[in-house]
């Protein structure tokens, strides 16, 4: 019998664009789903999902605004701070003046879409959280226990988040947005015999059941290492990127591609593992990924820069994909891309011409005194990682200095940028 597959989906107003990245990426996998579970804008975007229109709701995303949905009188190429500033500025004057925005600015232009038929006659069965003010508790519900005519009112209950959003009543009690509940409801999903669980959390304001995302079998968790911007923030660049980077998390997550934070073709993680055990005998400094092994004479510093990747790990924790984080860790302190597919060689080409054209950081003589020249905001990540890769390079025997050692606890992220880019010189 085959198993039910449920996709799992967070609130996180306008970072649910990264959901339509999911969403293309299990389309063109050819992923069957049967359950959708959805708080806020999950709730949103999985109603579309259940309806089956990928374009549609890229058009929905596409033509979402402020001016919309919180009538704040902004334009698209207004700076960030300003649309920031000023949609902050009306959601304050909105609650002094009338408790909040008005929630069915999102259903008119949210509705058109939106077919409550649809959704009810779909094979895909539709849940989704909302809290009831009036009786003062939590409300989960598919589609089948809410009343015929009232789903697109649900769904926008599970998305008037207070104080930015005033209540909605249906009938005679109020509600408001699902993640003072749970933001990410697995549980839900779980009891309607979900047996493989998809979950996209978008890291937003929300309360999430951490317990269950240790200890759910068969989960797998789609987050975003990179910044998906204000949650209020609704452009349509953000949304092209926040789409993008979902799309290739999702990828990534569900092993089509290699890697954590940047994507390889699948196989990368294996043939960078076999290359570095290969090459080990030219490193002094670095003899395997593991705890002991960064610097030979300091255990708890080795530890340190183990443990700083090994939380970089989303469900691929073999040692191949911590070594590949290794570099990945790299890619992002000299600033490469997340949006493009690499090949190895050509990831470890632009580390290698980032920090070419890098300044190196002059190094003082301690590091107190480093830490109170302002690093990294003054100096930048860069320039640090640059200046300790050379000192590496001109003396390895430097990495069992004890100053050196202190930098890992705090600058574990730099001083890996400098061994790989040692490793990509020997190499």
């Amino acid at each position: 019998m085959k198993q039910k597959t449920a996709l799992v989906l967070s609130g996180g107003a306008a970072r649910g664009a990264f959901q339509l990245g999911v969403w293309q990426a299990l389309l063109e996998m050819d992923i069957p789903i049967d359950i959708i579970t959805g708080t806020s804008i999950g709730a949103v975007n999985g109603a579309m999902i259940v309806m089956g229109s990928y374009e549609t709701l890229f058009y929905l995303w596409e033509n979402l605004g402020l001016k919309q949905i919180l009538g704040i009188n902004t334009a698209d190429d207004d700076p960030y701070t300003k649309i920031i500033m000023s949609t902050y500025a009306g959601l304050a004057k909105n609650f002094l003046s009338a408790g909040g925005s008005d929630i069915h600015s999102l259903l008119d232009v949210a509705k058109p879409f939106l077919d409550e038929e649809k959704i009810r006659q779909s094979p895909i069965d539709f849940g989704l959280v909302t809290v009831c003010l009036t009786d003062r508790k939590p409300l989960t519900v598919f589609t089948e226990d809410i009343p015929q005519g009232d789903l697109l009112n649900y769904i926008l209950a599970s998305c008037s988040v207070a104080p930015a959003f005033k209540p909605l009543k249906i009938g005679d009690k109020h509600y408001v947005d699902g993640c003072y509940h749970d933001n990410l409801p697995i549980s839900l999903a779980l009891e309607k015999g979900a047996e493989k669980i998809i979950a996209v959390d978008l890291n937003a304001y929300g309360k999430v059941n951490k317990k269950l995302l240790q200890t759910t079998p068969n989960l797998t968790l789609i987050r975003s290492h990179w910044d998906l911007g204000n949650s209020f923030f609704f452009n349509p660049q953000q949304v092209r990127r926040n789409a993008r980077l979902g799309y290739l998390q999702t990828l990534r997550a569900l092993g089509r591609q290699d890697g954590q934070i940047y994507s390889f073709p699948a196989g990368t993680a294996v043939d960078l593992a076999v290359s570095f055990l290969v090459q080990e005998d030219k490193l002094p400094f670095l003899t395997d990924i593991n705890p002991q092994s960064f610097f030979l004479n300091s255990r708890p510093a080795s530890k340190t820069l183990f443990y700083y990747l090994r939380r970089r790990l989303l469900n691929k924790t073999a040692k191949e994909h911590m070594i590949l984080a290794w570099a990945e860790n790299a890619g992002e302190i000299f600033g490469l891309d997340p949006l493009k597919e690499y090949r190895l060689e050509e990831f470890d080409k632009e580390i290698l011409e980032k920090a070419e054209e890098t300044v190196a950081l002059t190094l003082p003589d301690s590091l107190a005194d480093l830490l109170h020249q302002g690093f990294p905001k003054h100096f930048g990540r860069p320039a640090l990682a640059k200046r300790l890769a050379e000192q590496i390079e001109n003396d390895p025997e430097i990495l069992e200095n004890s100053r050196w050692i202190a930098l890992a606890p705090v600058f574990p992220g730099e001083l890996l940028a400098a061994l790989y880019l040692q490793w990509l010189k020997f190499a």
